[in-house]
């Protein structure tokens, strides 16, 4: 990044508070995945409270307990996944303004 230009240090500033922000909502996705997906009695329960706040929406969509345990089930798996690639390429973002600090020198 020889040719970079000089950017505010206050640009730099809100990357990093976006970062810590993001920081925490990605450790609380992936948190709260593993803990779903160690206890799946929970996708279970939901499943049986969902059938019986919407039965009848569920019968006409014909929608089985079996069906939203494995929408929520893969849906908690995603999550944590995207919650992962989150946290990723936050270390990394971090990483780089540590080694690029040169570039945030302007006023």
């Amino acid at each position: 990044m020889r040719s970079a230009r000089s950017l505010k240090r206050s640009r730099k500033d809100l990357i990093k508070v976006n970062a810590y922000v993001s920081l925490l909502c990605g450790g609380y996705w992936l948190v709260q995945g593993v803990m779903a997906i160690t206890n799946p009695q929970v996708f279970t329960q939901a499943a049986q409270q969902f059938m019986k706040v919407n039965a009848e929406a569920a019968q006409q969509v014909h929608m089985t307990e079996g069906m939203i345990v494995r929408i929520l089930t893969g849906s908690t798996y995603l999550l944590a996944l995207f919650s992962v690639v989150l946290l990723i390429h936050i270390f990394l973002t971090l990483r780089l303004l540590k080694a690029y600090d040169h570039v945030f020198n302007k006023e």
